[in-house]
């Protein structure tokens, strides 16, 4: 999930550098941040990606840092694989998950640096 807005480069009159964002490019953003920011609303999907962003996990090591059932840990990571936000690959019988997208690792990062403290 990309969150850029498409900027047109031109040059006015003086040959100065001005940049346009498409309205509808910032629109469509917004949507999608909003989408995104509505998935990571909910708190136990907050504390599973905090838990993940410090490293792939298995579904075993989550349920016992989240304080959820297996069942809970699975639903809520099968959200966030569907959105791309977790990818999962198995080892043996483990299935490990980790953060896919930038963007998710830079907003966790900077909610952890606000309220984990």
């Amino acid at each position: 999930m990309k969150l850029l807005a498409v900027t047109n480069i031109s040059f006015n009159m003086k040959n100065s550098l001005v940049k346009e964002t498409s309205f509808e490019n910032m629109s469509a953003n917004a949507d999608r941040a909003a989408s995104m920011m509505k998935l990571l609303s909910n708190p136990s999907r907050l504390m599973i990606l905090c838990h993940l962003n410090e490293g792939e996990q298995t579904v075993g090591a989550l349920v016992e840092t989240v304080d959820l059932s297996q069942s809970a840990v699975s639903q809520h990571l099968a959200k966030l694989r569907e959105q791309g936000i977790v990818q999962s690959h198995r080892e043996g019988q483990n299935i490990y998950y980790k953060i896919s997208s930038t963007e998710v690792h830079a907003i966790i990062k900077m909610l952890y640096s606000l309220y984990c403290r």
